[in-house]
């Protein structure tokens, strides 16, 4: 990119699952980027919203299944991520899992403190009306571990271990 050069996939394995802001102010200071950190967060979201319009995202296989059966037998579910609100949309949209989710709570946009803090998780639990300590956390990263175990849930680790990929950067209350 013409504001920071050439970054590469193992560049950003230590900020899997971070907040957007964190994120991209350790990215800053570590290759010395000139842009402020609003201005690479814009830019990050508006290119990943372009990615997403040309493509199809592919759920994990059983997701699908896995949410019908939750709304089936009334059981409630969110999304807490790290990621703006911009971006958790687009991804259930390209995904086609958009009208399965009518809560989702971005680490960036709807509280105080992102992953590993527990902000997400507990405010995406109050929004459900459930107590986190009785919800399942399913998360790809150690900060969205450390985030959903701090908020009193019990975590499933899903994915590799170098992260996210597509749709598995979302945890589900």
């Amino acid at each position: 990119d013409k504001h920071m050069g050439r970054l590469e996939y193992h560049d950003f394995l230590d900020f899997i699952g971070w907040a957007e802001i964190p994120f991209w102010r350790e990215l800053r200071k570590r290759f010395k980027i000139k842009l402020k950190v609003k201005q690479l967060a814009d830019l990050r979201s508006k290119a990943y919203q372009r990615l997403l319009r040309k493509s199809r995202l592919k759920p994990f296989p059983g997701v699908l299944q896995f949410l019908k059966a939750l709304k089936k037998a009334g059981k409630p579910y969110a999304i807490a991520s790290s990621s703006p609100r911009v971006q958790i949309r687009a991804t259930l949209s390209s995904s086609g899992l958009r009208p399965l989710f009518k809560v989702y709570v971005s680490g960036h946009d709807d509280v105080k403190r992102g992953k590993p803090h527990p902000d997400a998780y507990l405010k995406a639990a109050k929004l459900i009306g459930i107590n986190p300590k009785t919800a399942i956390a399913f998360e790809d990263s150690d900060s969205g571990a450390q985030a959903a175990q701090a908020a009193g849930c019990r975590v499933f680790r899903i994915g590799g271990e170098t992260g996210c990929r597509d749709f598995n950067r979302f945890s589900f209350l």
